[in-house]
């Protein structure tokens, strides 16, 4: 969405002076693209917008979450998306996230 856009550049600037006044060893593991409906010009365009404003310096992950009504359900039942419908794409594109951040970006676990 246009005003997650806008966040990111509140968060860019919270971020810096977090930095510079707290934990000047604080860093941002990349930005995840939520809330995405492929089938609307304006969801590419912001995802667009992303990768080309931020991509160069901070990584965008691969694993997008869609949008779904399974999350708004999931959080009036009180329930984690993974317990309410854990086969749903958006938890499987959670657990993928996962796998991501883990991995050493050959698909194998760091560490």
């Amino acid at each position: 969405e246009y005003l997650a856009m806008r966040g990111v550049l509140v968060l860019l600037k919270m971020y810096g002076k977090v930095r510079l006044r707290l934990n000047s060893q604080l860093t941002i593991t990349g930005f995840l693209p939520t809330m995405y409906d492929g089938r609307t010009i304006h969801s590419r365009q912001v995802l667009n917008e992303l990768q080309e404003r931020f991509g160069g310096k901070y990584r965008i992950f691969d694993h997008i979450i869609n949008r779904s009504v399974r999350f708004a359900e999931a959080a009036a039942a009180g329930e984690p998306i993974f317990t309410y419908a854990k086969g749903v794409p958006g938890a499987l594109a959670y657990r993928a996230l996962a796998q991501e951040i883990l991995s050493d970006g050959t698909g194998r676990k760091r560490g």
